[in-house]
C-alpha cells in the first residue's frame, strides 16, 4: 500500500469514526433516569400502543451504520459471515479489531462456531 492510499484510508476511517460518534451523541441524550422517575417514564413509553418503544428503537437504526464493513463486504468473507444484515465492523467504539474473528481463506469452506 503505498502512503497516499494509507492516507486516503485514514481519513476516511476518521470520517467514519467521527460520524459515528456525531450519531450516538445525537441519539443517545438524556438516556438517564431516575428510580424515583422510571414509573412515569415506562408508562410513557408504553402509551399509545407502545409508541415510545418505537420512537426509540428507530433511532437506534442508523448508530454503527457509518463505521467500517469493508472487509466484511470483501467476496471471500461474505460467505463467512453468518448474517448477511449483520456485518462485523474493523473499528468500534475506537478499540480495533475487538469483535472481529480473522479467519484464514481455505480451499474449502469451514464451518466455525463461536462462543459469545
Amino acid at each position: 500500500m503505498d502512503s497516499h492510499t494509507h492516507i486516503c484510508l485514514l481519513k476516511s476511517i476518521l470520517i467514519c469514526l467521527e460520524i459515528s460518534l456525531f450519531v450516538l451523541l445525537f441519539r443517545c441524550q438524556n438516556t438517564s433516569i431516575s428510580l424515583s422517575q422510571f414509573d412515569n417514564y415506562y408508562c410513557d413509553l408504553e402509551a399509545n400502543s407502545e409508541l415510545g418503544f418505537s420512537e426509540q428503537f428507530a433511532n437506534l437504526q442508523d448508530v454503527g451504520r457509518y463505521e467500517m464493513i469493508s472487509v466484511a463486504r470483501l467476496p471471500e468473507s461474505r460467505e463467512k459471515n453468518r448474517y448477511t444484515n449483520i456485518l462485523p465492523c474493523k473499528f468500534k467504539y475506537y478499540t480495533t479489531n475487538h469483535s472481529r474473528v480473522i479467519l484464514k481463506t481455505t480451499s474449502t469452506m469451514e464451518v466455525v462456531k463461536q462462543k459469545h
